[in-house]
């Protein structure tokens, strides 16, 4: 639930909309900034919205992972619980040298 206020507080303070991305379907609040593309885009359509989008707000995940190559810090922000995520986001996350934005909660990023 705070993950989820969060997000959609910050989408609607930067005016931006989200795309939830996942094989499974997950319940989603009721919200009008979130495009929900769960189940129905492949991996490569996945990488493509990616490409075009502003920033990454989200789980770790392998999409997460990309990201990380593709925005700056100020531009992500990960929530990551798993002791071997923590231990290895040097390696997941590179180039990035510092991890700030790999919290154990969603928390919104600086978004200069």
């Amino acid at each position: 639930g705070a993950d989820w206020k969060t997000l959609l507080d910050f989408l609607d303070d930067q005016d931006l909309h989200g795309v939830v991305l996942c094989a499974s379907q997950i319940p989603l609040p009721s919200h009008s900034r979130l495009i929900d593309l769960q189940g129905q885009t492949t991996i490569l359509e996945s990488v493509e919205l990616l490409k075009a989008a502003q920033g990454y707000l989200g789980i770790d995940s392998w999409i997460s992972v990309l990201a990380a190559q593709k925005f700056s810090a100020e531009r992500l922000a990960i929530k990551m619980r798993a002791v071997h995520g923590l231990k290895w986001k040097h390696v997941y996350y590179a180039p990035h040298t510092t991890f700030d934005f790999v919290r154990p909660q969603l928390d919104r990023p600086s978004w200069t």
